[in-house]
């Protein structure tokens, strides 16, 4: 089997860290959610796509034959550092 051409020919990764959303289910007293903080999360990827509002990330490439594997798409906005590690 010979390697297939596939995307990308030289992988850019990343460290992003970013603020997450925050959510319940049920029914639950308003007073709750008041003092619950967003988290604070990290994320380190290839780089599959970016454009004016999103960064994309996977953890895995599949290099003979261009798949990917565990994804994350991060809103720009949410994004307090960015670092390119390769």
């Amino acid at each position: 089997m010979t390697k297939a051409k596939q995307w990308p020919l030289k992988p850019r990764i990343y460290e992003i860290q970013w603020d997450d959303n925050a959510g319940g289910h049920g029914w639950t007293k308003p007073a709750s959610y008041v003092n619950d903080p967003c988290s604070k999360c990290m994320s380190v990827g290839y780089l599959l796509a970016e454009d004016k509002n999103t960064i994309k990330l996977v953890q895995s490439m599949d290099m003979s034959f261009g798949n990917i594997d565990a994804s994350v798409v991060i809103l720009k906005k949410c994004i307090t550092a960015r670092r390119r590690v390769r």
